[in-house]
């Protein structure tokens, strides 16, 4: 993995020390190497950070250019499939300089056009600019698992794997999107394509964009189906499914550094070390994180895996003083807001693997998605029958519902029912998943009135529905909320997430159970065999049962939390009211702070969790401070 960025200006040259300080500020996502590049008409520039972790020679460095030197590429990420695609170009008399995957996509190019990118396996963001046409190609893979951003007006395009490298363009305003800010409250990160910097975007999973003679197009190149086949036996989904996730993490060993597993003792994790374990006898390393409180401590069973695998484990245990010092650092690496506390437990953890010399890690990433992993996946199927006979009744009726479900008290645990009734009075499908932290009548108590009245155009529902709009009825319901989870919580919460904090400590992630072969056989598998007699992630648990406990494919899902609920009662929760209470946002008159000193205090009596939704607040505020206001937010609240 590595870091890429650059500039295609149209109306003036590209800034040698603009585009050197765009590279260095990506210096933790490549320490190894860096390098750049700008065009003989100096319109394009192009620059690079280097983790070095395929052919470690010079061979490696990039910007990295055809044999004729008319396309020149800077790349982020692996392409599994490299040998094979080299293999062929080989065979049609192309001659390679390196033992790198970067090299292939270049031949790749100058062989099928863009087509290249329906050739490749693998997680990746590229950037690569065909010099003789004058056309600028970025490009983002299939699930999202690598980030790509840019900057464009009339005049120029500006891209870069973090947008902090973007921002050293001193011309760009900081300012925030408002519109991304809405969707945020509910969604804990901001949906693609938008981030929370206007102006900045990103490039969706699956999309790429072509830059040329100032005209900007995105284009999809691969999508989901959610088309289901009925003929597929149990035991064809359990055996090909199986096969591909044993090749998935073979392909995923591929380095020449050394390779690690995240460890949590669940049963995602568990199989990574099983399947390492059957395909060579070396001894991997594998790391876990714990909590000197004990909370949700899967060390314990992190370690029973270890030992009966044989692994190299390691383990680090952090407490509430280590969460809170180091916030800075997280909202440094992640550019925008992801309001999810397990980026702290990763970025420990993540300097843990770097201590030990370990630069690629494999993690679980992905599996409750694609094998209906989620809790609320079970529900959903149990209310469907119930739900799909309120989405009939006549429109009258269901206003007259939605009205009568708003009594139900703000802070009552069956409040998620005036929200259903919400969504479907206005037509919404009701896809119930976690990602509703702040829901739309929620907000209508947290904005001000200025704010909530700017926004009344915006819908984060309606932002949702429309994903699956293309969809017919007929379509397998619980396929369109997978398919909505992989469009926004995995691809722009969790692999963000992953990216960013492991990239702050110069480790690459990689996530086998994200292999987009994987992906497209799995989401063909019918519902009644993905979650089979109640059990969610069946597929997984089965083709797994020769290798793992009992004990572990039968416990119940933890997921990889934190205590922040807990010490949002306590130490934490004084250092959230300070920051949420001083921050500069307050000038933008966005919130209700009544409303919001009305949910800390619910929280710390017990009476409800408001800890997502505080969480959410501290992350946006430390945010606007550091990046928008520029301020020192370790000196001003202590950290």
């Amino acid at each position: 993995m590595c870091g890429i960025c650059g500039v295609y200006l149209l109306n003036e040259n590209v800034s040698k020390d603009t585009l050197l300080k765009m590279s260095n500020v990506l210096v933790h996502r490549g320490p190894d190497d860096s390098g750049y590049w700008i065009s003989k008409d100096h319109k394009v520039g192009l620059g690079h950070r280097r983790l070095s972790i395929l052919d470690l020679s010079k061979k490696g460095h990039q910007p990295m250019f055809s044999y004729k030197k008319d396309i020149v590429i800077v790349f982020n990420g692996e392409i599994y499939n490299y040998k094979k695609l080299r293999e062929a170009l080989l065979t049609k008399g192309y001659k390679f300089k390196s033992n790198t995957d970067t090299e292939c996509l270049i031949y790749l190019y100058e062989e099928k056009g863009i087509k290249f990118i329906e050739e490749i396996e693998g997680d990746f963001a590229i950037g690569l600019y065909d010099i003789n046409n004058k056309k600028l190609f970025l490009i983002r893979d299939r699930i999202g698992v690598k980030p790509l951003y840019y900057y464009k007006d009339k005049n120029k395009l500006i891209f870069a794997s973090e947008i902090k490298s973007i921002l050293c363009n001193e011309e760009i305003n900081r300012e925030i999107n408002e519109e991304a800010l809405y969707h945020y409250l509910t969604l804990l990160s901001v949906p693609a394509p938008m981030t929370l910097f206007k102006g900045i975007n990103k490039i969706p999973a699956g999309h790429y964009a072509v830059f040329e003679n100032g005209k900007f197009e995105l284009i999809k190149y691969w999508d989901l189906n959610l088309n289901t086949k009925k003929d597929l036996t149990e035991n064809q989904c359990i055996s090909e499914s199986g096969d591909l996730f044993n090749e998935a993490v073979k392909k995923r060993l591929q380095s020449d550094v050394p390779v690690g597993v995240f460890l949590s003792g669940g049963v995602d994790s568990s199989s990574i070390v099983a399947a390492i374990s059957k395909i060579h006898n070396d001894k991997i390393k594998t790391f876990t994180v714990g909590y000197d409180n004990g909370y949700n401590n899967e060390t314990n069973q992190a370690k029973n895996i270890a030992k009966l695998f044989k692994t190299d484990h390691h383990e680090i245990i952090i407490n509430e003083s280590d969460f809170i010092s180091s916030l800075p650092e997280i909202i440094y690496h992640q550019d925008e807001p992801i309001a999810d506390s397990v980026c702290i437990p990763l970025y420990f953890v993540s300097k843990l693997l770097k201590k030990n010399k370990v630069t690629v890690v494999l993690i679980g990433e992905g599996s409750d998605e694609l094998f209906a992993g989620y809790d609320y996946y079970l529900h959903m199927l149990k209310r469907d029958a119930v739900i799909k006979q309120f989405e009939y009744l006549p429109g009258f009726i269901k206003n007259i519902i939605y009205y009568i479900s708003a009594i139900i008290p703000q802070h009552s645990k069956y409040k998620y029912l005036h929200d259903i009734f919400y969504k479907l009075k206005n037509n919404q499908e009701y896809l119930l998943g976690s990602l509703d932290i702040f829901t739309e009548t929620d907000k209508m108590k947290l904005l001000s009135k200025k704010f909530r009245h700017n926004m009344n155009k915006y819908n984060t529902y309606d932002f949702l529905d429309r994903l699956t709009k293309k969809f017919d009825n007929r379509s397998n319901r619980l396929n369109k909320l997978i398919y909505v989870d992989f469009k926004h919580r995995l691809a722009e919460l969790l692999l963000m997430r992953v990216d960013k904090i492991t990239m702050a400590n110069s480790v690459e992630a990689r996530v086998p159970f994200l292999d987009h072969k994987l992906v497209e056989f799995v989401m063909k598998v019918p519902e009644f065999i993905k979650i089979k007699n109640n059990k969610p992630k069946y597929l997984v648990k089965s083709f797994m049962k020769d290798l793992i406990p009992n004990e572990v494919l039968a416990r119940k899902k933890q997921g990889f939390g934190t205590p922040v609920n807990e010490w949002l009662s306590s130490k934490l929760g004084d250092k959230l009211e300070e920051i949420i209470f001083n921050s500069s946002i307050r000038e933008k008159n966005y919130f209700d702070y009544d409303f919001i000193k009305e949910l800390l205090k619910v929280h710390k009596k017990g009476k409800r969790n408001y800890g997502p939704h505080l969480w959410i607040l501290l992350n946006l505020s430390l945010w606007y401070d550091f990046w928008i206001k520029k301020e020192d937010i370790r000196k001003k609240y202590n950290l």
